[in-house]
């Protein structure tokens, strides 16, 4: 293709992956659009992992390495969005975690699209592996569609999965960040909540979004997510950290529009409402419990407090079941539950 002038900055914060990080940093070095550099940040790793990421830096003078103590992905971030504030040469962002990989097209995708259309965002399609190839973690069909051009409005209605975005199964749909690309005027100054254990992803966009103008939504599938066995066992713990996440996000909304900050209600409510179920169907540890119970304690003190939020009616009423007549809700959802289609960790990566 025909090179542009937007340099972009790929993100790779790298903890002891060693397994996989060569096939992370060849699919990056194989990418169609040539004009990026990675940052590729060793994150306190114990294994061989450095010694892999100075050998990738030696073959190909794209590759900056950089070393810190262990602090986890967020900080990892934090220190490469620094340094490339810092340089200032780039026109994009994007982030790639070191045990996945991705196709050929995945930076030509997010700088056509960005130049095309004057975008500050663009998502791009993914897809789940392990050892027997792509797999589908739904019993529920994904569709393509066109590509669509969004407002910042339509952008968080994508994020949260409301409004077109509640039926329509995309494989643009994900809560993290490495489907993204973002122009680097609208995260810098940004960071990542290096408080939050797992749902740094979901604060940070929130936060992307509330500064963007315009993104697009490809379905072209360019992003490769590896299914790995820590990864599922650790699901019950991401469905708290989400409701974690959503509720510190409510208490600190200041910078959002009043359609973000009804965005992020609509998302307390819904990520409350899967955190309940996840507690029917499995026994969470103690203090899972109480957990859930404060943040149930303040999502219904914030309804009190703002009776034009966005929980819906459904929503509201099962809220009260659960501080009123809970066994009546836990009944509710022991007969309606429906049997997911969850992939097994037979063929998952270690």
């Amino acid at each position: 293709m025909k090179e542009s002038n937007s340099k972009v900055a790929v993100i790779v914060p790298v903890y002891n992956t060693a397994k996989y990080l060569a096939q992370c940093l060849d699919s990056l070095l194989e990418q169609t659009y040539k004009n990026f550099t990675i940052f590729a940040v060793n994150d306190g790793s114990t294994d061989s992992s450095e010694l892999i990421l100075n050998k990738f830096k030696e073959k190909d003078s794209r590759i900056i390495v950089l070393n810190k103590e262990n602090g986890g992905a967020a900080s990892a971030r934090n220190l490469a969005l620094k340094r490339i504030e810092d340089e200032a040469t780039y026109r994009g962002v994007c982030f790639v975690d070191s045990d996945d990989y991705v196709k050929p097209r995945f930076l030509e995708l997010f700088v056509t699209l960005a130049d095309k259309y004057k975008a500050d965002h663009v998502i791009c399609g993914w897809d789940y592996f392990d050892k027997t190839g792509v797999v589908e973690r739904s019993s529920t069909p994904y569709i393509t569609h066109p590509t669509k051009i969004l407002s910042q409005n339509d952008t968080f209605c994508h994020f949260t999965q409301t409004k077109e975005w509640s039926k329509l199964r995309s494989k643009t749909l994900s809560y993290g960040c490495a489907n993204l690309y973002f122009s680097a005027k609208i995260v810098k100054g940004l960071r990542f909540n290096e408080d939050l254990k797992r749902a740094e992803d979901q604060e940070f966009r929130m936060r992307a979004i509330a500064r963007i103008q315009k993104c697009i939504v490809s379905c072209e599938i360019n992003y490769m997510y590896r299914i790995r066995k820590s990864s599922l066992s650790h699901h019950k713990n991401v469905i708290l950290d989400d409701l974690l996440f959503s509720i510190k996000l409510i208490e600190d909304q200041q910078e959002f529009s009043d359609f973000g900050r009804h965005t992020i209600e609509h998302l307390c409510i819904k990520h409350w409402w899967r955190c309940f179920k996840a507690i029917v169907a499995t026994q969470p540890d103690p203090l899972g419990k109480e957990i859930f119970k404060k943040c149930s304690r303040s999502l219904l003190e914030y309804r009190k407090t703002h009776p034009d939020a966005n929980f819906k009616t459904k929503g509201v009423a099962k809220l009260y079941l659960y501080h009123y007549a809970q066994p009546i809700l836990k009944l509710f959802v022991a007969v309606h539950q429906k049997k997911q289609t969850s992939h097994t960790t037979q063929n998952a990566y270690d």
